[in-house]
């Protein structure tokens, strides 16, 4: 297993415990926080943040962001 796999490993759940609090959503909060794994599996090869956990809850977050303004864009139309 690699050094990121391994952060990975240790980061998510704390990160998915955040992510489902804030969003109240169980499939939702997954769902986003895969979407900031596959982007950490892309960019942390050449750059490791200092804060695995933060990073992921982050990156989640905006995911959620958008998923949002994609939805609130859908019932103005």
């Amino acid at each position: 297993m690699t050094a990121i796999h391994e952060q990975l490993q240790m980061a998510y759940p704390q990160a998915f415990s955040v992510v489902q609090s804030a969003l109240q959503d169980w499939a939702l909060a997954e769902d986003c926080l895969q979407d900031a794994v596959e982007k950490a599996l892309q960019h942390w090869p050449t750059q490791m943040p200092d804060s695995p956990v933060a990073w992921l809850i982050t990156t989640a977050k905006n995911k959620a962001t958008d998923h949002f303004r994609k939805a609130d864009r859908t019932e103005l139309s």
